[in-house]
C-alpha cells in the first residue's frame, strides 16, 4: 500500500514534525496561556486532525469582512480622539501611551474607580446604576443568562425603558452560548435592544472573547 512505503512514511512524519514546531510559534500569540497550552497538546498529540480543526475555528483573529469593517471606523476614532486630546491637554505618561495605542483614543481626566469585589454587590450596583440612569443604559458582557440574576438585571432595564431611557446590551454568544435563546426572548421582552457580539459561525471565525463585564449608565 502507498502508506507503507517509506518516503510517504518519511514525508509524514516530517509534515507532522513541521505541524508541531509551527505550532510552537504560532499558537501562544494573543492567547492565555491555558488556551495555549490546550492548543499545543491536542497539536502534539493529533498533528494532523489538530491542524484542520484549528484553522477552523482556532485563529484568534477577525475575518476578512469584519476587517474591512474596522477600517470604515478609523476615521471616526481619529476625529473623536482628536476632540478628547483637545480637551484633556496634557501628557499622561507611560500608561496613557500604552492605553492610547490599545484603544487608540486618549486618556481623559475625571474618572474614578472603585474595586467591588463581592459578586451581589457588583449586581446590587449594576442594578441601581440602571434604575439612576436618565438617558441610556449600554450594557456589554461576557455571560448574561436568563436566571435569577439576569432576570433582575432583565427587570431594571424594563423600568429603565419605561422612562423612556434607551436600553442596549451586547453579550458573547459563545460565553452564554447555554442561555442564548433565553436571554434574548428576555431582554426584547423588556423593550431592550440587544445583539450578540460576533455569532458564531461553522464556516466563520469567531475572535476571542473578553471576559469583562462594561456598563455605562446616564
Amino acid at each position: 500500500m502507498l502508506a507503507d512505503h517509506p518516503d510517504v512514511q518519511t514525508i509524514w512524519f516530517v509534515a507532522e514534525w513541521l505541524i508541531r514546531l509551527g505550532a510552537l510559534t504560532v499558537v501562544p500569540l494573543r492567547r492565555s496561556p491555558a488556551a495555549a497550552a490546550s492548543w499545543l497538546l491536542l497539536l502534539f498529540i493529533f498533528p494532523v486532525g489538530g491542524l484542520l480543526l484549528y484553522l477552523i475555528i482556532g485563529r484568534p483573529g477577525f475575518p476578512a469582512a469584519r476587517e474591512r469593517r474596522w477600517r470604515t471606523l478609523r476615521p471616526f476614532f481619529a476625529d473623536v480622539g482628536a476632540m478628547l486630546t483637545r480637551e484633556a491637554g496634557g501628557d499622561g505618561g507611560a500608561t496613557a501611551a500604552f492605553a492610547h495605542t490599545l484603544g487608540r483614543l486618549p486618556c481623559v481626566g475625571g474618572n474614578d474607580i472603585e474595586l467591588i469585589d463581592d459578586y451581589d454587590a457588583v449586581i446590587d450596583r449594576l442594578v441601581a446604576d440602571i434604575d439612576g440612569a436618565r438617558s441610556q443604559v449600554d450594557l456589554l458582557v461576557y455571560i448574561f443568562a436568563d436566571d435569577a440574576v439576569g432576570q433582575r438585571v432583565a427587570a431594571a432595564l424594563a423600568r429603565a425603558t419605561a422612562r423612556g431611557v434607551r436600553c442596549r446590551v451586547v453579550f458573547d454568544p459563545v460565553g452564554s452560548h447555554k442561555w442564548r435563546r433565553g436571554t434574548l426572548r428576555l431582554l426584547r421582552d423588556t423593550g431592550t435592544a440587544v445583539r450578540e457580539a460576533l455569532p458564531a459561525h461553522l464556516l466563520r471565525r469567531h475572535a476571542a472573547p473578553t471576559c469583562a463585564t462594561i456598563a455605562s449608565c446616564s
